[in-house]
């Protein structure tokens, strides 16, 4: 009873929905550009899902080895970089679905951010991402290192538009409920009341 868990928390600001960037379906993910992010898996696993398009938002010292492991596997002209954004919030909107392929997270923020956004997600089951994608419930999870079970779930997100929405406010209103910095600030408030009483 001694420790207790305070999530950090996302504001439900507005932001500016940016554009779709290429007609059919969008796969996008958004972080640094590092290998813990796993954005090899993805690139590996956009082999195995035909006619979509993989947008990545970030940048960082993977970038150039991972131009070259998508011209190698045969998808570079289906890779999108947009390098480094200021708000990358703004892209999560145009995605149908939004991956995760972490090697590693803590309590990863970008996951928070794309359920408000109602996206669809599928994520590695690391660290402390299930507390947050529910599988089955507020997206889907699949193991660590696996391009082929990642690549399972997208397709099986992209071909079902209901499981997609129904993913995406579920997860939405998971995270206004339990997630938001709201939450966070009114969560340090009841420990310091607590710890003063």
């Amino acid at each position: 009873g001694s420790v207790q868990t305070i999530h950090n928390g996302v504001p439900d600001d507005p932001y500016s929905a940016a554009p779709r960037l290429r007609p059919g379906p969008l796969i996008g993910a958004v972080g640094r550009v590092e290998p813990q992010k796993g954005f090899d898996i993805l690139i590996r696993a956009l082999r195995e899902i035909e006619g979509a398009t993989l947008v990545l938002v970030g940048d960082g010292r993977d970038r150039v080895r991972l131009d070259e492991l998508a011209h190698r596997v045969g998808v570079a002209d289906r890779v999108l970089w947009t390098g480094w954004s200021e708000d990358p919030r703004n892209y999560l909107a145009s995605f149908d679905v939004f991956a995760l392929p972490s090697r590693f997270e803590g309590f990863p923020l970008v996951a928070l951010e794309a359920l408000l956004a109602r996206a669809a997600v599928v994520a590695t089951d690391v660290g402390s991402v299930a507390e947050a994608v529910r599988d089955g419930e507020t997206g889907l999870l699949v193991p660590a290192e696996d391009p082929s079970a990642l690549a399972h779930a997208i397709r099986r997100l992209l071909a079902d538009d209901d499981l997609r929405q129904r993913l995406g406010q579920q997860g939405r209103r998971l995270v206004l409920e339990r997630f938001t910095a709201a939450n966070m600030a009114q969560a340090y408030q009841s420990l310091y009341q607590e710890l003063l009483s």
